[in-house]
């Protein structure tokens, strides 16, 4: 027969199940055939016939067959089936015989048989063998004994090994025809080795990227180095194993490489505990004696994220983590700061403090967690929160400028999360641009923006220069500003928790005992300034306070002054949705109230025409400040209506539209009284006063209008004073105007205040005396008529009828002023009709 023709080769992949495999050439014999198994590293096992498979099929003439594993092969092995038939002559011929046709035909096909199998083997040997090109001859190889672990290399036309002996404790190098020669040196250079670990190590190595062609890109960043602080650990030593000591000196000279360089500082993953030691960036002087910044020639401190490069100081007096005292051009990226405190009795810890002056610092993607703070309520200087402050800027005294800083922070379980305490004659001559984002949960604080009263005169006009956008969430705290001149503050809110557990710290007791007011925005003065507060504060004490404070030597009111003020707040008030706060009249001036229906009603002391405010208020109303528009003065008393008391050398006249009380200089009331109705009735008077100095010498300057109730059993009377007066030494023309209520025992003998002093800037026209039927007397002002401020509560019992028997039964009105000011008073209202 004839015999095909067919590569004598085939190869199976194991899957350890599969046992017969098809053999698709022929063979004769069993024993024809060769079974390599191929496991999956390259070793090769043959297998033996009857031991490890069997064989069918073939025969004579030489057919196809099947080869069966006795065991099937492993998934990942290969089987290789080959033609393996030995090289024999086994027939014979009989001389004489006829011609063999059937076995010189088999012959025939064993020769070719083994023909196909020989081309295999040399074309395989070929494939795998060294070989040169054809027409040349291949080098011999010498003997290998005796050159173990030396290179080959071609010289002469001859393979031959290359000697290591001469190149022991050398380098392999190229010398000038290319050709191998030692070269001095080794990998173990302990000077390279050294000079490589060095803090100057970075620059024996190149750094600068050539890209051109198609790949050119050219980044600003690529061009500035990054260098890992590992490169500044002691030899040997990783950051789990550093001491805190250690890592702060190893980051002590990373930064002075990096400002000596102008290169930035990386800091892998890990938590780098620096004990009680600050970030090594720092001036170490006092902040109020520094006299030049450290400039930082623009380095970046870079993390590998929040969540996986971690700064921390560990300490039982507080330390503050980045404590950047006079330092300017610095910037922080990509990582978190936290503290811990272990002991109660100090200080707490802020997380990143500025002192002494700043310029040019950029904070980007900075959480801070958890800072501890102390609560200081009962500190002899005066109630504070001691640390816990995660971005805060105390540059109220510094001697440095005050430049541009901008940070994007997230803060969770910190006092306060921005905070910047001004000094505002120090910042008059600043240049301070501060862009802050803050996102803060679950502090005491979110916002917060103070400064201390002003040592001297600071200009109506004065900005800060400080922006703030804020996300607050569960904070007892979100806005709080404070004499804050020239800010601008937006913040969103919002706030499901209780009340008490607002007041709460990650440790589970109260922030701040001194300040357990839960509220979205507290703002007492604040002037050139725009306030937004939106969102949801579902439980607190006050939605907004709004008001003055003392204002020092400034020459300013203490008053919240030209302001755009928006309130957009749901949420549930449990003493009040916006509470006034008047310091001694200074309350707000000259500004825009917008509250919306959900945040609540706007105080009446707001809606005083003298305060020329505008308010947008939640019932769709707008309230504008109307010069010379209130209340008419229908009800003009007459002098014989009412009889004196004390009259003195006072004189009354009747005109079409007042009552003229001339008075004298004598300190003591001068009063027209009449019968007083039963309770409750009310009493109303609008006036003017005008003093006038005796001489031109520099003098206290007081008189006063009186509205009054007296017990004509014993003489006792309390009066309701609308007073003007200007103190020696202040300009002519300028005057001050203040309420209050007063206890005398007679006309001519002052005993006690009931009701302490309020301020304006205006004088107070109309007062309103309520008698109540339970037995009080209620005190209001106005400067319009029509929209009135409760100045306080007196209960009759506590003086007018304290002893000697008798009632409140006299109503009336008069005068009063002090030596040298002569005074003449209008009385326009005297009844008990409300005005219209």
């Amino acid at each position: 027969m004839t015999i095909a023709t067919t590569a004598r080769t085939v190869m199976y992949a194991g899957n350890g199940a599969t046992v017969t495999f098809a053999v698709p050439y022929q063979f004769r014999d069993t024993a024809d055939l060769r079974v390599t198994a191929i496991a999956a590293d390259g070793a090769e096992t043959v297998k033996t016939l009857s031991t490890h498979y069997m064989v069918t099929g073939g025969g004579s003439p030489p057919a196809p067959g099947s080869v069966t594993m006795l065991a099937a092969p492993a998934l990942g092995t290969q089987l290789l089936i080959e033609g393996a038939r030995t090289i024999r002559q086994a027939r014979e011929w009989a001389a004489g015989d006829r011609f063999p046709a059937a076995a010189t035909e088999g012959s025939a096909d064993d020769d070719t048989i083994v023909a196909q199998e020989l081309r295999r083997d040399l074309e395989d040997l070929r494939r795998h063998a060294l070989t040169t090109p054809r027409g040349e001859d291949a080098p011999s190889l010498p003997s290998l004994a005796g050159h173990d672990g030396e290179l080959m290399w071609l010289k002469d036309g001859v393979l031959q090994p290359l000697a290591k002996s001469p190149f022991a404790g050398m380098f392999y190098g190229g010398g000038a025809d290319g050709a191998p020669v030692p070269l001095s040196g080794t990998g173990a250079d302990v000077a390279l080795r050294g000079d490589l670990a060095g803090n100057s190590g970075m620059a024996l190595v190149g750094n600068r990227l050539s890209l051109t062609g198609a790949n050119k890109r050219v980044l600003a960043e690529l061009d500035r180095r990054i260098v890992s602080v590992e490169h500044f650990y002691p030899q040997g030593v990783n950051l789990a194993a550093l001491t805190p000591a250690q890592l702060v000196g190893a980051i002590t000279l990373a930064i002075a490489s990096a400002i000596a360089e102008g290169h930035d500082i990386y800091f892998p993953a890990g938590l780098y505990n620096l004990g009680s030691n600050y970030f090594p960036l720092r001036q170490t002087a006092n902040p109020n004696d520094l006299t030049d910044f450290l400039d930082a020639n623009n380095l970046t401190i870079y993390g590998s994220g929040p969540r996986s490069t971690v700064f921390k100081t560990v300490s039982s007096i507080g330390w503050d983590v980045f404590q950047l005292n006079g330092v300017k051009n610095a910037h922080f990226r990509d990582f978190m700061i936290t503290a811990e405190l272990t002991a109660t009795d100090a200080s707490g810890s802020n997380g990143m403090s500025f002192t002494g002056g700043l310029d040019n610092i950029t904070v980007k993607n900075v959480h801070f967690l958890n800072l501890p703070s102390i609560d200081r309520s009962d500190a002899e200087s005066g109630p504070f929160i001691d640390g816990g402050k995660a971005l805060t800027v105390q540059c109220d005294g510094a001697p440095l400028e005050v430049g541009f800083l901008q940070a994007d922070i997230c803060v969770w379980g910190c006092a306060q999360a921005f905070a910047i305490e001004a000094g505002l004659t120090n910042f008059l001559d600043k240049r301070t641009m501060m862009e802050i984002d803050v996102y803060a949960e679950d502090c005491f604080s979110a916002v917060s923006i103070s400064a201390a009263e002003a040592d001297g005169p600071v200009p109506a006009d004065t900005h800060f220069g400080i922006r703030v956008r804020s996300q607050s969430v569960n904070c007892q705290k979100d806005v709080q500003l404070g004499r804050a001149h020239g800010v601008d503050v937006r913040s969103m809110v919002r706030s499901i928790k209780s009340v008490a557990e607002l007041r709460k710290s990650p440790d589970d007791i109260n922030w701040y005992e001194e300040d357990l007011v839960v509220e979205a925005l507290h703002c007492a003065y604040a002037k050139n300034s725009t306030v937004v507060v939106i969102g949801e504060k579902q439980h607190c004490d006050y939605k907004a306070q709004i008001g003055g404070t003392g204002a020092g030597a400034s020459g300013l009111l203490g008053a919240t002054e030209w302001c755009e003020i928006t309130l957009s707040i749901g949420g549930t008030a449990a003493l009040q949705d916006i509470r006034d706060l008047d310091v001694g009249g200074n309350l707000m001036n000259y500004s825009t109230l917008s509250v919306t229906a959900a945040t609540g009603v706007i105080p009446p002391a707001f809606y005083l025409a003298s305060r020329f405010n505008i308010l947008f208020s939640g019932d769709g109303r707008v309230r504008m400040p109307l010069q010379g528009y209130e209340a008419s003065s229908a009800d003009v008393p007459k002098v014989a209506d009412f009889a004196w008391r004390n009259q003195g050398s006072v004189t009354a006249a009747d005109t079409a539209t007042s009552l003229v009380l001339t008075g004298d200089a004598d300190g003591e009331l001068h009063c027209l009284v009449e019968a007083a109705p039963a309770p409750p009735f009310s009493r109303y008077l609008r006036g003017d006063i005008v003093m006038q100095a005796t001489s031109a010498a520099n003098v206290n300057l007081s008189a006063e209008i009186l509205l009054l109730a007296r017990n004509s059993v014993n003489s006792r009377l309390v009066t309701f004073r609308l007073i003007r007066e200007r103190l020696a030494g202040t300009e002519v023309g300028q005057a001050d105007f203040r309420a209050n209520v007063s206890n005398w025992t007679s006309e001519t003998a002052a005993d006690s205040f009931a009701v302490t002093d309020r301020h304006d800037v205006v004088p107070f026209k109309w007062a309103r005396m309520d008698v109540t039927a339970g037995g009080n007397m209620e005190f209001y002002v106005s400067h319009d008529g029509r929209s009135w401020v409760g100045l306080g509560t007196v209960a009759i019992s506590a003086f007018l009828t304290a002893t000697g028997g008798g009632a409140l039964n006299q109503v009336g009105f008069g005068i009063r002023s002090i030596t040298g000011t002569p005074c003449t008073a209008f009385i326009q209202n005297f009844s008990g009709n409300a005005p219209s």
